[in-house]
C-alpha cells in the first residue's frame, strides 16, 4: 500500500481499488490511475509485490521438557484390513482408511497423494524396512515397499480450521505415517491374538507372536501355591512338585519325587534353593 501512494502521490487516507489491469488511487476531488502492463518489473518479475511474515506463537520446553514448541498440531486415525498367513507368518494390508485433519484443504490431489505417501512410509517401517549394520546397505537387501505392495487407501479429510495456520490450514507431513503401523499390528492382534515387539513384522517373528499367543489363551493358573504360575493345558507344571493331569493342578508328593530321583541316580535340589551341598 505504501509503495502505492508513493507511486501515486497520494496521502495514507487515500482508497484504492484495482480494476481489471489498473489500479485506481482516489483522495478528495483527486484521481491517479497506475496502469499494470506499462510499469517495470521488478527481479522477480512482478511490478509491485510484498513480503509478510508471522511468527506464530510457541512457547519454549523448559527443564522439565514441558511447553509449546509448535503452534500448529496435526491429528489422524487409520484402519486397516489385513489377511494373515498363519502358516507363513506373512501379512498383505488390503485397505487403509485414513482420515486426517488438514484444518482447511487447500490442494485436495496434493493432500490426498501425502497421505498416500505417508501410508506407503508406514508399512515399509512396519512389515519390511530393517537396517542391519553392514548388511542391509543396498535396495536388494534393504527392502521398501513397491507399487504391488500398496493396498486400496481411502483419504478422508478433516476439516477444522486453525486460528495460527494460513487460512486456517495446517501441514500434512510426516506425522500420517505414524498410525500405520499401530493400524496394521492392531488388526493382527484383532485377528490372530499376536502381539508383535519388534519391527519390521518379518514373517518369522509374526509366527513366534502367533505360537505365543496361541500359548496365552489354552494356558492355565496353577494356584497350589503362592506363586501362581501360568502352565499350558497338557504341560507339565513349572515346578517338580506340582503338575497339569487333563486340565487340572495336581499336588506330587515330596517324598514320591525323592524315592523317585534317588532310585535313578538324579541330583535332588530343594525346592526354593538354587545352590546346595550336593552330597
Amino acid at each position: 500500500r505504501n509503495k502505492i501512494l508513493r507511486l501515486s502521490n497520494m496521502g495514507p487516507e487515500a482508497d484504492i481499488n484495482f480494476i481489471n489491469d489498473t489500479i485506481v488511487i482516489e483522495q478528495t476531488q483527486k484521481t491517479h490511475i497506475l496502469k499494470l502492463n506499462e510499469m517495470n518489473e521488478n527481479e522477480d518479475k512482478y511490478v509491485l509485490s510484498s513480503i509478510e511474515t508471522y511468527d506464530p506463537p510457541t512457547i519454549p520446553l523448559d527443564e522439565n521438557g514441558q511447553g509449546k514448541p509448535y503452534a500448529v498440531y496435526g491429528y489422524g486415525v487409520q484402519m486397516a484390513e489385513i489377511e494373515v498367513d498363519k502358516e507363513l507368518g506373512t501379512i498383505k494390508v488390503l485397505k487403509i482408511t485414513a482420515a486426517h485433519d488438514l484444518g482447511k484443504v487447500i490442494n485436495p490431489l496434493l493432500a490426498e497423494g501425502q497421505i498416500e505417501g505417508g501410508i506407503a512410509q508406514g508399512l515399509g517401517f512396519t512389515l519390511m524396512e530393517e537396517y542391519i549394520s553392514d548388511k542391509t546397505e543396498n535396495l536388494h537387501d534393504y527392502l521398501i515397499p513397491t507399487i504391488g505392495d500398496m493396498p486400496e487407501i481411502e483419504s478422508i479429510f478433516i476439516e477444522k480450521k486453525d486460528p495460527e495456520g494460513p487460512m486456517g490450514a495446517k501441514g500434512l507431513g510426516e506425522h500420517v505415517l505414524i498410525p500405520t503401523a499401530p493400524a496394521i499390528l492392531n488388526a493382527l492382534r484383532n485377528c490372530t491374538g499376536a502381539i508383535i515387539k519388534k519391527l519390521p513384522a518379518l514373517p518369522h517373528r509374526v509366527l513366534e507372536a502367533i505360537t505365543e499367543a496361541d500359548f496365552e489363551r489354552n494356558k492355565i493358573r496353577c494356584d497350589a501355591c503362592p506363586v501362581m504360575c501360568f502352565i499350558a493345558e497338557g504341560k507339565s507344571g513349572a515346578c517338580d512338585r506340582y503338575a497339569n493331569q487333563d486340565g487340572q493342578i495336581i499336588r506330587l508328593d515330596p517324598l514320591i519325587i525323592l524315592n523317585t530321583k534317588i532310585e535313578k541316580g538324579e541330583k535332588v535340589k530343594p525346592f526354593l534353593k538354587a545352590n546346595w551341598n550336593e552330597k
